[in-house]
C-alpha cells in the first residue's frame, strides 16, 4: 500500500512537473521535442521491428512537416528509408533519400542518406554509384569533423551512427570483393567511432 502511494505521488509530480515545464516552451519547441522522441523511438527499432520503424517515422514526418522543422523530416525520411531497404524496395529507398537531400541542408542527415545509398549500390552490384556516393559521404565527414564541437548531443549521435555505418557498409563491399585489408581497415576505423561515442557519453 506504500509502495503504491509513493508510486501515485512520483507519477503525479512528473506530471505536474512536465506540465510546467511545457508551458514555459514554446508550442514549436514542444512539436521539435515530440519530432526528435518519435525519431529516437523508430532508430530503437532498427534491426527489431521495421513495421514500427514505419509507423513511427511516418508520424515523425507528418508532425515535422506542419511545424516546419526540416531537420525532424529528414531524419523521419531517412528512418523510412530505412524500412523500404529491409523489405528490399530499392526504388523507394532511393526516392526517400534523395528527398532528403533536397529538403534540407543538414550535412549529418545528408551522410546518412549517402550511406543508405551506398548500401542500395552494393546490394545492386553498381560500382560506380557505390564510390560516388562514399566519395559524397567522406567529404561531409571530413566537414563536419572540422566542427564537431559545435553540434548538439541529438546530431552527435547521428553523426557518429552515420559514420560507423559508413565504415560498416564500406567494410562489407570490400569484403564481397576479396579485398580483405581494406575491410578490416574499415572495420578498425568503425571501432574507433564506438570507442569515441563511449567516451563522450561518459
Amino acid at each position: 500500500m506504500k509502495q503504491a502511494l509513493t508510486l501515485c505521488i512520483v507519477v503525479a509530480a512528473t506530471i505536474v512537473i512536465g506540465w510546467g515545464c511545457a508551458r514555459e516552451t514554446t508550442s514549436e519547441d514542444v512539436g521539435r521535442q515530440r519530432v526528435d522522441s518519435l525519431n529516437a523511438s523508430a532508430y530503437g527499432w532498427h534491426y527489431r521491428n521495421v513495421d514500427s520503424v514505419r509507423v513511427l517515422a511516418q508520424a515523425a514526418y507528418e508532425e515535422a512537416e506542419r511545424i516546419g522543422y526540416a531537420t525532424g523530416e529528414a531524419e523521419a525520411l531517412n528512418h523510412l528509408a530505412f524500412e523500404r531497404f529491409q523489405q528490399m524496395d530499392f526504388d523507394s529507398t532511393l526516392t526517400l533519400t534523395t528527398r532528403v537531400e533536397e529538403l534540407t541542408g543538414d550535412a549529418v542527415e545528408c551522410l546518412v542518406a549517402d550511406v543508405m545509398q551506398m548500401r542500395v549500390a552494393q546490394r545492386t552490384s553498381d560500382n560506380l554509384a557505390f564510390f560516388r556516393h562514399r566519395s559524397h559521404a567522406l567529404q561531409r565527414v571530413s566537414r563536419l569533423q572540422k566542427h564537431k564541437n559545435k553540434l548538439d548531443e541529438r546530431q552527435l549521435r547521428r553523426f557518429n551512427y552515420g559514420c560507423g555505418d559508413l565504415h560498416i557498409v564500406a567494410s562489407t563491399y570490400f569484403y564481397y570483393l576479396d579485398q580483405r585489408e581494406r575491410a578490416i581497415d574499415e572495420i578498425d576505423e568503425e571501432s574507433k567511432i564506438g570507442r569515441a561515442s563511449c567516451r563522450e557519453r561518459v
